[in-house]
């Protein structure tokens, strides 16, 4: 079965409808995770809600960068998803230092935030493909 083709131009509005459906599964998981964080430890908690915000703010850069890459013409796309990946990856690198190191957050508990946003979101955005594109 064949998919079917997409115009630059039917992308942008799928991406924020996707977007908003990712941040509602998003908020439902972490609704959850911060219950279930509450009951383990109160500092725990707070870890996971930093680690959750962390990931939510990765994947609205992530779309931010998606977004203004439809409109950077194809011999530049290359260089520029390069050049905005590897930026975006050093920033969030440089906010769990920052959690980890001066707010002296738990790193068990900040990375189950953020890999829960992140798996959260991949499984989300295969069924919102699924649905969608297929």
């Amino acid at each position: 079965m064949p998919s079917k083709t997409l115009d630059a131009k039917e992308v942008a509005p799928r991406l924020l409808s996707a977007a908003l459906i990712v941040a509602g599964a998003n908020l439902s998981v972490g609704i959850i995770g911060f219950g279930v964080s509450v009951a383990i430890n109160r500092w725990f908690a707070i870890s996971f809600a930093a680690g959750l915000f962390a990931g939510i703010f990765n994947f609205y850069l992530y779309f931010i960068i998606l977004k203004k890459g439809l409109s950077v013409s194809t011999q530049r796309l290359e260089r520029f998803m390069a050049t905005r990946y590897a930026g975006k990856f050093f920033f969030i690198m440089a906010v769990f230092t920052l959690f980890i190191w001066i707010l002296k957050l738990n790193p068990l508990a900040l990375l189950a935030g953020f890999v829960g946003t992140v798996m959260t979101t991949i499984i989300t955005m295969v069924f919102i493909a699924n649905r969608e594109y297929i």
